[in-house]
């Protein structure tokens, strides 16, 4: 076990390195972190300055769904409502929007959050979005969950990159919990 764990600590020192030679080649601003489950170590570069979240925002958006889904007690078969205002137009893919041009006006719970985490469906993040009480819930719940620096501003049908930020730290944070559940109901974090 000694030596496993001596080489998690040589592979995190050659990547701390090799995330600073990335950075100082790089012409923008680069962060990252990475947690060793097993041992708590940690690698951050700029680990505390916000980033645009980009697609990794909607990991906190479906748990904000999925506990807004459970204080109404809703199982995750429960039928969501698809509407027109949540469909979000081409250019990216979207399973979310083909249903609903299909006709189908409801998916199952986990069927979107499905399609969000896993195919990063534009169109079912903002349905869940929905679910979980709009972008001022979702940044509530998760300081909530002591998952600090988090913000959510907007959804993707009004996209702006510099409203939606996460810390690398906290997106690490936010990863092992779902890894290991400890804030979030081992169930949602199953599904995840």
């Amino acid at each position: 076990m000694v030596s496993i764990l001596a080489a998690v600590t040589v592979s995190l020192a050659s990547l701390q390195a090799q995330w600073n030679t990335i950075a100082q080649q790089s012409a923008g601003r680069v962060g990252a972190a990475a947690l060793c489950l097993e041992t708590g170590e940690k690698v951050v570069l700029r680990g505390r300055e916000a980033f645009p979240a980009q697609s990794v925002v909607k990991l906190p958006i479906a748990l904000a769904a999925l506990e807004a889904a459970g204080r109404q007690g809703w199982k995750y078969d429960h039928p969501i409502p698809l509407l027109a205002s949540d469909i979000i137009q081409k250019p990216y893919p979207s399973p979310t929007r083909d249903a609903f041009q299909k006709g189908q006006r409801t998916m199952p719970l986990a069927k979107l959050v499905h399609h969000v985490c896993r195919v990063s469906d534009n169109t079912g993040a903002d349905v869940l979005l929905r679910v979980a009480g709009g972008q001022a819930a979702v940044s509530t719940y998760t300081k909530q969950q002591g998952f600090t620096n988090i913000q959510v501003g907007h959804g993707f049908k009004q996209f702006a990159p510099s409203k939606n930020t996460m810390t690398p730290e906290a997106t690490v944070q936010l990863l092992s919990a779902v890894w290991r559940p400890t804030a979030i109901p081992a169930e949602a974090a199953g599904l995840l």
